[in-house]
């Protein structure tokens, strides 16, 4: 089965051989919660708690902007392979399952969320598109993290996620890939409000805040071996 219908086939041929390469590389085998990880997903969970919503410090524009422009890459590559977007003011997936299959079959649907405080650098629209980088975001990590190397949704599957996709940016720009993936979920999954007492989708989503997560601990949980 083809995984983009109607893409190039010499394009489509390189995106196959890529996929199966990261598909079979070490560092995107499933993570696996041990208690050492559990600890460290705590910690970031608390990090992400303390943070302070700040979109004007340097460090986390230049972050969010070098993140930005990698992102319109990857999105336009998406799209220059036939993958269709299909955005929708409701969440689509019951499951990473039903969201894989839609991939397989060249097109995702993408909840369009607007819940961005006003001056977050994606809640920007994005050049040449009638989305926002935050939408775009979703759909394009959901390609890349958990669709095409199977990472589900939940505690397990977003760090694994967060690792796969997190090698296709430049170091510079994980702290604003970090708080956008990694700090989130953690919040969400290993969070102060009692998580493990609700299922995941009670569980409520992570508070929306731009800022620069700790590089050193970005870099780290790239290779973390649990």
């Amino acid at each position: 089965m083809s995984v983009l219908n109607n893409s190039p086939p010499v394009v489509e041929s390189i995106l196959m051989k890529w996929m199966t390469y990261l598909i079979d590389s070490k560092w995107l085998k499933k993570a696996t919660l041990n208690p050492n990880t559990i600890s460290m997903l705590s910690h970031i969970g608390r990090i992400h708690e303390q943070a302070i919503h700040n979109p004007a410090d340097p460090a986390t524009s230049n972050a969010y902007n070098i993140m930005k422009q990698h992102l319109m890459r990857q999105y336009q590559a998406l799209k220059n392979n036939g993958m269709q977007f299909h955005f929708t003011p409701h969440d689509p997936y019951e499951s990473s399952k039903a969201m894989r299959s839609d991939v397989s079959q060249g097109h995702i649907k993408v909840y369009n969320v607007h819940d961005l405080p006003s001056d977050h650098p994606l809640a920007e629209m994005a050049p040449g598109t009638k989305q926002s980088y935050n939408s775009i975001f979703r759909g394009v990590h959901d390609v890349y993290g958990h669709a095409f190397t199977g990472h589900q949704f939940g505690a397990k599957g977003e760090l694994g996620a967060y690792q796969a996709h997190g090698k296709m940016f430049p170091k510079e720009a994980l702290p604003a890939l970090a708080a956008e993936t990694l700090s989130q979920n953690a919040w969400v999954n290993h969070g102060p409000h009692n998580p493990q007492a609700l299922s995941p989708r009670e569980r409520p989503f992570a508070p929306q805040k731009a800022f620069a997560f700790p590089q050193n601990i970005a870099e780290s949980m790239l290779t973390h071996e649990s």
